[in-house]
């Protein structure tokens, strides 16, 4: 669903505040980390996920949106990075930041050929 061709920004309910029941532990602040880099992003975010290519043999890799593939993917390294500086979050504590607050400076590749 990261590259579909009539994608939106889904999010799972991990609150429970969409469903009957909530995800398991952690799964809240995941849902938040989601909402607020697509807020920022300006994404618009949708509650369902189904298109007429969805889990069909047309669910492949010649239906791709590249433009949907490129935002999915940032917000995938978004959560990536914002989970990596802290597992209390996801642990229960809820102590975690969903705000990345590293400094970090991409500086190119160190990559020897």
């Amino acid at each position: 669903m990261a590259g579909s061709p009539n994608y939106g920004g889904f999010i799972y309910d991990g609150d429970g505040s969409a469903t009957p029941e909530s995800g398991p532990n952690g799964s809240a602040v995941a849902e938040k980390v989601f909402e607020d880099f697509f807020e920022r992003q300006n994404f618009v975010t949708l509650p369902t996920a189904f298109g007429e290519c969805y889990h069909s043999a047309r669910d492949n890799i010649t239906n791709l949106n590249n433009q949907a593939l490129d935002e999915m993917s940032d917000s995938f390294a978004h959560s990536v990075l914002t989970f990596a500086q802290t597992t209390s979050s996801v642990n229960g504590t809820e102590k975690g930041s969903i705000i990345p607050t590293s400094n970090f400076e991409y500086k190119g590749s160190n990559l020897q050929e």
